[in-house]
């Protein structure tokens, strides 16, 4: 998920905005499409469902703008990876494995698949150059004791 928006776009602050929400719902009923061939039509409504809390979770957590084009698309991806998965389960277990899967992805989209904020990658990399540099003073007076 992308953590700065461009300037077009709505943040996370405004997220009970209806321009905000318009665009969430936008964006799972997009990637809610993205069923396996042979799906059955009402995990449709299910991936939606997921998606939707999905996206509205990580701009609580996270503090994320809507989901961009990319988004969408690695969203969409997990509905098809989780149908064509369900569809390999037993019938009777097919609703609650595609529900199971599409959940986990989903969780594991909010947790790990953001960037950093541009302060704290900035941050971030003040640090590593920091490190570098005193590792690089390390070498200079071990070179200096031979």
């Amino acid at each position: 998920m992308s953590t700065t928006p461009p300037d077009n776009e709505l943040s996370s602050s405004d997220v009970s905005a209806p321009e905000y929400l318009a665009q969430v719902i936008s964006a799972a009923g997009e990637a809610a499409s993205g069923l396996a061939g042979g799906a059955p039509a009402g995990w449709r409504k299910e991936a939606y469902k997921i998606i939707l809390g999905g996206i509205l979770q990580d701009a609580v957590d996270n503090g994320t703008a809507p989901p961009d084009e990319q988004d969408t698309e690695n969203l969409k991806s997990f509905v098809s990876a989780a149908s064509a998965a369900a569809l390999t389960a037993p019938d009777d277990l097919r609703d609650d494995t595609f529900s199971v899967v599409l959940q986990t992805l989903t969780d594991d989209w909010v947790v790990n698949w953001n960037a950093l904020p541009d302060d704290l990658a900035d941050l971030v990399e003040e640090e590593m150059e920091e490190e570098e540099l005193e590792g690089d003073d390390e070498d200079e007076e071990d070179d200096d004791r031979d």
